[in-house]
């Protein structure tokens, strides 16, 4: 881009040399060019334009019926949206920009991602009927506003986080999660903008481990199976990283190869979990979380209950207090 101011004034002196004209005009003459070539950028490409941008768009083309336009007012990024997209709760947005090519076309690139939330204040149709949107980032660059233009994208509110939990309640893991906070938009006053209430989740997760223990003397196989049921927060204090209390309640079920008993135990969990972004919907979690054992009890075969009291911390002595989890998060 700055080769092509540069361009630009060198064309303006030649030309402004060459005929005579004022020299002290040259100025005004060049914020003139410049001023009608950044709202040039600033237009939000029509259909016909996009398809003559070069590359192939596919579903990153933006039209004029698919794209808001975003301003700031004060710490708030606002887009103008439709009636029906105003009424969405914590659904994401990508932002576009438009951007001058080499070869003299404009194409649409995809430069951030952020959140809806509800207007700052009292809600009323605009002149241009379209209604105000508050919106946070929760990925990609830092946003022109006055060159960037929203497109909603088709989430589903799901996550899906394969890992590995160590120490504490160990195991290989897999956890869904949904963001219910997509619900919660009537909930929330006139005049505010709901930030508190987004990206609010329910999760479940799963997981199982083998190992060795010694049991009545005798070295066992044991084989743990657990799931936990919980409600977490994402909080994003950058744009590339965001973090997150939970806590939830679970039960592990574990057995052993040459007996068919079975040990219950449950189980309260709580933590917190810090994402770092690999791509706008893929993230590196680390999370720690501290497993606090209720209660333990021995089962027959028949799942009769055999020891109301069974002690588990002594027979598993690793299996409780703090663990650590790395996983990867992709979503939906």
């Amino acid at each position: 881009m700055k080769y092509f101011y540069v361009s630009l004034i060198f064309v303006f002196f030649f030309f402004t040399k060459s005929n005579g004209l004022n020299p002290a005009s040259f100025k005004d003459s060049l914020q003139l060019l410049v001023q009608q070539n950044d709202e040039i950028l600033s237009k939000p490409l029509s259909s016909a334009e996009a398809g003559n941008t070069t590359g192939n768009l596919k579903q990153d083309t933006v039209t004029t019926n698919q794209t808001y336009k975003l301003e700031r007012q004060g710490s708030y990024i606002i887009g103008h949206i439709d009636e029906k997209n105003s009424k969405l709760f914590d659904r994401r947005y990508a932002v576009y920009q438009n951007q001058l090519q080499k070869d003299g076309t404009v194409k649409p690139v995809k430069v951030a991602f952020v959140k809806s939330m509800k207007t700052p204040y009292i809600q009323s149709i605009q002149p241009d009927n379209l209604f105000r949107t508050a919106f946070y980032q929760i990925s990609g660059k830092r946003i022109n506003e006055q060159n960037a233009y929203l497109n909603k994208m088709q989430g589903s509110g799901l996550n899906l986080i394969a890992g590995n939990t160590f120490n504490g309640l160990s195991a290989t893991t897999g956890r869904l999660e949904y963001y219910f906070s997509r619900t919660l938009g009537d909930m929330i006053l006139p005049g505010k903008t709901g930030k508190g209430l987004t990206s609010v989740k329910f999760y479940f997760e799963a997981g199982q481990k083998k190992n060795s223990y010694t049991l009545n003397d005798n070295l066992e196989k044991f084989i743990f199976n657990r799931g936990s049921l919980g409600i977490g927060k994402d909080y994003y204090p950058l744009p590339f990283l965001h973090w997150g209390p939970f806590i939830g309640y679970g039960l592990e079920y574990t057995s052993w190869e040459t007996s068919e008993n079975l040990i219950s135990t449950n189980f309260a969990e709580m933590g917190a979990r810090l994402g770092i972004n690999l791509r706008h919907n893929i993230q590196v979690i680390g999370s720690a979380t501290y497993y606090h054992l209720i209660n333990t009890v021995l089962m027959d075969g028949n799942r009769n209950v055999m020891d109301t009291d069974f002690n588990y911390k002594n027979t598993f002595s690793d299996r409780s207090g703090l663990g650590y989890n790395i996983a990867l998060r992709l979503m939906l």
